[in-house]
């Protein structure tokens, strides 16, 4: 096991000597330092200091705010370094993840931030069903509209006495307002006769899951082999991986970890079910023509 520290100062006038004492006293065989802004996404020697570590090292720091930029960045490095079964120190701040009560500070750190992202993608997802439920959809309006489509089509479909086309796709893409890339993409779209999304038959698949246009079949990690986006996909492997990694923290865990853990979920899950009820209520009055003040 090999202990490896880590210094920061945020400007070249400040001095790191008190950081390097710090971690030379604690026993590091290596330090890396930087003097730059922990704001700064890059940072040269953070990123040779995480080349530099491997399975069963230790990191050693003086607080936690020299290897992060934000709460969230700080969770994503206590997954990074749990993942690779890294060991954190943190000095000033005591926590080490070699001792039950700095694991489980540990464990605790990467649940907030997937606690987080689960609580915003449920949010996101209750905020898109309700906007369809109203008619609402998302992204930029189309700038072809049925009736210029109409139009369109029935400009193309004319020809002149030699039976030629009467019109060029620029001219007619002139006309409506639009590129000429845009109208040959709504001219050869598949019309509502045609097969459905996601079918392998039409002209110009398209992803059954989230509708868009692909190329290929591919073999979608949870819904197997279909006709699905390469973006689709990625997002599904990424998941996977994201629950994969989360079990292997909760089987680290010991049983009085799990029970500290199990307990701070179901009160963070209570305080969400409070919210979501709160915000229910709120645009239920809304609904109603209830003048709400905030």
């Amino acid at each position: 096991m090999t202990m490896i520290g880590y210094a920061r100062v945020s400007t070249r006038d400040q001095h790191d000597e008190s950081q390097v004492d710090l971690l030379e006293a604690a026993g590091c065989e290596r330090i890396f330092t930087d003097k730059v802004s922990g704001k700064l996404a890059s940072r040269p020697q953070w990123d040779k200091c995480l080349d530099y570590l491997r399975p069963g090292d230790t990191l050693v720091v003086t607080r936690l705010s020299r290897i992060a930029r934000s709460v969230r960045n700080l969770t994503e490095v206590t997954a990074w370094l749990a993942d690779r079964e890294i060991d954190l120190v943190v000095l000033k701040q005591h926590i080490d993840t070699r001792t039950p009560a700095g694991r489980l500070t540990f464990h605790i750190l990467g649940a907030v931030d997937e606690f987080t992202a689960d609580l915003i993608s449920e949010g996101t997802v209750e905020g898109l069903e309700a906007a369809r439920a109203r008619g609402r959809k998302g992204g930029r309006p189309a700038k072809i509209t049925a009736a210029k489509l109409a139009t369109a089509r029935k400009l193309y479909a004319e020809t002149d006495d030699d039976g030629k086309r009467a019109h060029t796709v620029a001219e007619i893409a002139e006309v409506i307002g639009v590129s000429r890339a845009t109208l040959y993409r709504h001219l050869t779209a598949p019309t509502l006769a045609e097969p459905s999304v996601g079918s392998p038959d039409s002209d110009k698949p398209q992803c059954a899951e989230c509708g868009k246009g692909t190329k290929a079949r591919r073999e979608h990690p949870v819904r197997g082999e279909g006709w699905f986006c390469a973006t689709c996909v990625s997002k599904a492997k990424d998941r996977q991986y994201k629950a994969e990694a989360h079990k292997r923290k909760l089987d680290r865990m010991t049983p009085e970890e799990r029970a500290q853990y199990d307990k701070y979920r179901a009160a963070a899950e209570q305080d969400a079910q409070r919210k979501r009820a709160g915000w229910e209520a709120l645009r239920a009055m809304q609904a109603d023509g209830k003048s709400v003040r905030l």
